[in-house]
């Protein structure tokens, strides 16, 4: 289907339009400044609210609307955008002439008609930077025909019960390149975080390493419970023993500062050392040697603990240099899958392919063909983004030339599409429609 009708008031510079549009070349002619790109950009809405202008009401008015009728030779579908001065966002509606009124209206257009219905759109990209031709290969890959099976590849390669995978699958089940480039890109993200951790547990190995001389590499880590209670029984006694030496030193003092309790003190003296003589007897030797050896079990066992990491960790790191290897080995096959598939699809346009990234026409990159064959390709790859509704247009046509217009008259026969032209002319001509002061007419043919 194409376009047959555009009525409507009050949408950007138009006032008022209510034209009917024919096959084939259609030319929209007047001056500048008058509306000629405000009726394509109705067009264009067509392609849903991104493609609506932040502010679509004329200037002065309360509200304003436009209808667009598709069909063949009668009208199917007949869109509406209605808007007013209240700040409400467009509204748009959407009926059939068979199914009625539909419920969801921008989903419906969006199955039929692409954003890009410009095919300078695509040349411009296609010719322009690095980023832009980026942007024309992506949308030549959108259009390629192929058929893969993705989701066999994704269980011979072991991934089907990734979630991310399985939703990569779901998301482009029509493009299987387009999930090739996804299934690269995460499978790519994921060799780089193991090998990330190989390079974090090889860096601390090599720090365990230094601390932990290759001899000690299998010490087992022992206990120094037993120690360390002989010690706290042995300082216990000692203690006791440091307790009676401080007690018979005090009472010696007082014997030598007190000779009238001499004999007194003498006998609490005796009766304390007495005491004293019942403790067990200080191994002081014993004491320092026990000291030492929790010192040096200690020691050993930190070096024991750290080789005993050494191996855990030179175990993880065995096991994730494996497995970044297989997600390495994984991402190869995908490119070079993703490669076998770009090389069996069907491309869009005869005798273009793609190269490295790169657009080629007939063997040669797309910037050195001729401005003839990269028009007719380009009109070629925005015919096939819009198989259903087929109508483009073409802004600021009066800077082609003869030769343009020619090729692009050609493929619109080819392709049995509608071309929108936008043409400046001072005065109506016969046939054509005219666009003057906001208002947007047909022209009478000539009798």
């Amino acid at each position: 289907m194409h376009v047959l009708k555009i009525t409507g008031n009050n949408f950007m510079r138009l006032k008022a339009v209510d034209v009917e549009l024919e096959d084939g070349v259609v030319k929209i002619t007047g001056k500048n400044r008058q509306g000629k790109s405000t009726l394509l950009k109705m067009i264009e809405s067509l392609g849903g609210k991104k493609a609506m202008p932040e502010m679509p009401l004329t200037d002065g008015a309360k509200k304003g609307e436009f209808t667009i009728t598709l069909g063949d030779d009668e009208p199917e579908l007949v869109a509406k955008w209605s808007f007013n001065d209240k700040n409400n966002p467009p509204r748009l509606s959407l009926e059939s002439s068979k199914e009625g009124k539909y419920s969801n209206p921008a989903e419906v257009l969006h199955g039929l008609i692409s954003a890009m219905i410009d095919p300078w759109t695509f040349y411009n990209q296609a010719l322009g930077s690095a980023s832009e031709v980026k942007k024309a290969v992506k949308l030549i890959k959108e259009l390629f025909v192929c058929e893969f099976d993705c989701e066999a590849l994704v269980v011979e390669m072991g991934y089907d019960e990734i979630p991310i995978i399985r939703t990569m699958l779901t998301e482009h089940k029509d493009n299987p390149l387009d999930f090739l480039k996804a299934f690269e890109g995460e499978v790519f993200a994921e060799r780089a975080k193991r090998n990330k951790t190989v390079k974090e547990l090889e860096g601390a190995i090599d720090v365990l390493c230094k601390e932990v001389p290759l001899g000690d590499r299998e010490l087992e880590v022992k206990s120094v419970n037993s120690l360390i209670e002989e010690r706290d029984v042995i300082n216990q006694v000692k203690a006791q023993h440091d307790k009676f030496s401080m007690g018979c030193e005090g009472m010696e003092n007082e014997v030598t500062a007190a000779k009238a309790r001499y004999e007194q003190l003498q006998a609490n003296l005796d009766a304390k050392r007495a005491e004293a003589n019942d403790l067990p007897v200080v191994d002081i030797a014993r004491l320092e040697e026990i000291s030492t050896d929790i010192e040096q079990l200690e020691e050993r066992n930190d070096r024991a603990r750290k080789a005993g990491e050494i191996k855990a960790k030179e175990e993880t790191l065995e096991k994730k240099r494996s497995s970044a290897q297989d997600y390495d080995d994984d991402h190869k096959k995908i490119v070079e899958k993703s490669l076998v598939v770009m090389s069996e699809a069907q491309m869009p346009v005869d005798n273009m392919t793609l190269e490295d990234g790169k657009i080629m026409l007939n063997g040669i990159p797309f910037s050195q063909a001729s401005s003839a064959e990269a028009l007719a390709a380009s009109i070629d790859v925005a015919v096939a983004k819009n198989p259903k509704v087929r109508t483009l247009v073409c802004h600021n046509a009066s800077l082609l030339d003869a030769d343009s217009m020619m090729i692009i008259e050609e493929k619109s026969k080819e392709h049995d599409f509608q071309m929108l032209m936008e043409v400046v002319a001072d005065e109506a001509q016969p046939g054509l429609i005219f666009v003057d002061d906001g208002v947007a007419v047909n022209t009478k043919e000539e009798e």
